[in-house]
């Protein structure tokens, strides 16, 4: 099963037991028009619940350690994951869900939890919350950080720079959204994977890329546990390289691990296509049907900027010019 497959069957056609037995509904953003519906049974939460309380075990959490949970709650999957996965495994949960990052400092100095659930960006605005408000990052309590998602190189050194700017050597950032698994990173083995225990991974090889990983080496990754859902490939043809930790040095290309096949870019824990972005350009009246998109970072958050060409009919600084800017603007960020 692909995205496509759940799109196509939109909102329940692909459910994998009757409605009724759907317990709780997720959904993507709908970047691409309709959102990628998951139905999940009594079960499907059971396994979910576990999986992310291995993943913090696996992190170091114990029963006890409370966990202040900053992912965002509601149709996104983050937060609602988090908070029963450490419910399960004992510890006390501090459910702030995302924003309002004066109240997060706050919380974090009065309450004193030892883990933070979070997305590697926010978490740095958080970092510079502590120090806007004259505090050490360094002196608070949390030793692990929880981050998730985790697509790749600019991430991974997020995560790094986070639990440098906390407590040096002693925070430690976990990667993954629980459910799948997690990393963590050793000073001399360097960032250690594991694999949740209802997932089975794709296969690739070292050097493969796309087609030719998945004629030679020839399986894709699947969910194998859910019930509600499909199981199918989580990721549009992801390729997992299980290397073991110990052969990895330090230096190493941080997210090889996990390396995607496809375009995707992930903005601000946003899956965006660029032909997506691309079709907009080419229905616009009055824009050539070329486009340039340039990924930059301000603040610890990307900026997404998209460029386009305006024929010449279009007066540079005319009243058609401000409209056609302000309606592109307006559907690509819808």
């Amino acid at each position: 099963m692909q995205k496509d497959d759940l799109r196509a069957g939109y909102p329940f056609g692909l459910f994998a037991v009757p409605r009724e037995q759907v317990v709780r509904i997720h959904a993507s953003s709908g970047t691409t028009g309709k959102p990628t519906v998951v139905g999940y049974t009594r079960r499907d939460i059971d396994t979910w619940a576990a999986l992310v309380a291995r993943s913090i075990r696996a992190a170091g959490g114990r029963r006890g350690d409370m966990v202040h949970i900053a992912y965002g709650y509601g149709l996104f999957t983050g937060g609602l994951g988090a908070h029963y996965g450490a419910e399960l495994l004992g510890c006390t949960v501090v459910p702030m869900s995302g924003g309002q990052t004066q109240r997060q400092v706050q919380l974090i100095c009065d309450f004193r939890p030892d883990i933070i659930m979070v997305t590697p960006s926010y978490m740095l605005s958080i970092v510079e919350e502590f120090v806007r408000q004259g505090l050490d990052p360094a002196a608070s309590s949390l030793r692990t950080v929880s981050s998730a998602p985790n697509p790749g190189p600019k991430r991974c050194a997020r995560r790094s720079r986070a639990a440098r700017d906390f407590r040096p050597g002693h925070l430690r950032p976990v990667g993954g959204d629980g459910a799948r698994g997690g990393e963590r990173v050793h000073r001399e083995q360097g960032w250690a994977g594991h694999l949740g225990g209802s997932f089975l991974p794709g296969d690739r090889r070292p050097g493969d890329r796309g087609g030719a990983a998945r004629r030679r080496a020839g399986r894709a990754g699947a969910h194998l546990a859910h019930q509600g859902s499909p199981a199918g490939d989580p990721l549009p043809h992801p390729r997992s390289d299980l290397t073991p930790a110990a052969d990895r040095a330090l230096d190493a290309p941080f997210g090889e691990n996990h390396r995607r096949s496809d375009d995707m870019l992930i903005i601000r824990g946003v899956n965006v296509f660029p032909s997506q972005i691309e079709e907009l350009p080419a229905e616009a009246p009055g824009v050539a049907p070329h486009y340039q998109l340039e990924l930059t970072r301000e603040a610890h958050l990307d900026q997404l900027a998209v460029k386009v060409e305006c024929l010449e009919s279009i007066a540079a600084d005319g009243p058609a010019r401000s409209r056609l800017q302000c309606d592109l603007q307006g559907s690509i960020k819808a």
